[in-house]
């Protein structure tokens, strides 16, 4: 009996041992996860800026900012596009998923509370019937919650050749349409509610080079398009349509910079507007004579009364993919490299405002 009971304490004590040594070892691991998150998170800091939202699963399209500091995210996966509904702490809502490719998205706000999205085609789902085509589909935001509406089909030639997009009381699509048999250049310009306001002809066109060059933007009731070619600045307010020359000074780019593209943005709470500018500059030679392409952005902010875009003093440490001002706040989707020649999207807002 004794000896048996020797036993039973010894194997007592040395199961303690085991547990205390996994327990040490859980511990361990536990202390280097932690440290792993922080280091994870050091790296997404960036100077003069806080991070909204980041998911490294899915890539950030897009994003609206509505009136009570909510936010409406536009994600993108394989085979689907996914809209999030964030609160005023960046916590989730809602979410709504459409089946549908990833390449060529328009989302906007054909309403106050009604939101439409495009996509080069849909895939057949219960949600939406369109199988393999181009459609839209409409959802409306109701006590912080996402409801689908409809979807529709639309001329999938139209949509190759206009990028268009419905905000409140303006219909605005930029059209690209090829050369052919009777002409040898194309044309490229902006329809604004049916009737055409700006049209270049060009012996190359492209879509997204017309997209590019005619960024739109509300404000006040007013549709403002910038025409890059020009350098014109188009209202259109109900049936009136006026445009003056404005001043862009872009000597700081030197010979080698070529403008990429331009983005009008509008700040309703400040009625000011604003222009993106982004365009690349050949960087130094590489290995075997190749040359790296360096894209660099400035923001412009427009002086009214000498009608000339001013450049805001603003930091952009990475390249900006989408970006809103709303109040002087200035919210932005940074593409942030990460190796291998990938990136990732990921939202932020200024520290600072304008």
């Amino acid at each position: 009996m004794a000896k048996t009971k020797y036993i039973n304490i010894g194997l007592y004590f040395r199961a303690i041992l085991i547990v205390a040594i996994l327990l040490g070892a859980a511990s361990i691991r536990a202390q280097n996860n932690i440290i792993d998150i922080e280091q994870d998170m050091s790296g997404l800091s960036i100077p003069n800026y806080r991070l909204v939202y980041g998911n490294a699963s899915y890539r950030m399209e897009d994003f609206f900012l509505l009136p009570n500091s909510h936010k409406l995210l536009l994600l993108s996966g394989v085979g689907q596009a996914i809209f999030m509904l964030l609160d005023e702490q960046h916590l989730t809502l809602d979410m709504l998923e459409f089946a549908s490719a990833p390449a060529n998205i328009q989302f906007w706000m054909d309403s106050d509370s009604t939101f439409c999205y495009n996509s080069i085609f849909f895939y057949k789902s219960k949600r939406c019937p369109i199988d393999y085509k181009t459609g839209v589909a409409e959802f409306t935001i109701r006590r912080n919650s996402l409801m689908f509406n409809r979807c529709y089909p639309i001329d999938k030639r139209y949509s190759i050749n206009h990028s268009f997009a419905q905000i409140k009381k303006f219909k605005v699509s930029t059209f690209a349409l090829p050369a052919n048999k009777r002409k040898r250049n194309g044309a490229i310009g902006v329809e604004v509610n049916g009737n055409t306001i700006i049209r270049h002809e060009l012996l190359h066109v492209d879509s997204l080079y017309a997209e590019a060059l005619f960024p739109f933007s509300e404000l006040n009731g007013s549709l403002y398009v910038y025409d890059a070619l020009s350098h014109t600045l188009h209202r259109c307010q109900g049936a009136e349509h006026t445009y003056r020359h404005v001043h862009l000074s872009t000597s700081s780019q030197g010979d080698s910079a070529k403008t990429y593209y331009y983005r009008l943005l509008s700040d309703e709470q400040a009625e000011r507007l604003y222009l993106l500018e982004t365009y690349r500059v050949d960087g130094e030679s590489r290995r075997r004579g190749r040359s790296q392409t360096v894209f660099q952005q400035r923001l412009y902010r427009l002086d009214t009364l000498a009608m000339a875009w001013q450049q805001v003093e603003l930091s952009l440490p990475h390249r900006v993919s989408q970006m809103r001002i709303d109040n002087g706040s200035v919210f932005v989707i940074f593409e942030r490299p990460v190796g291998n020649g990938r990136s990732e999207r990921l939202l932020y807002e200024s520290r600072t405002k304008l």
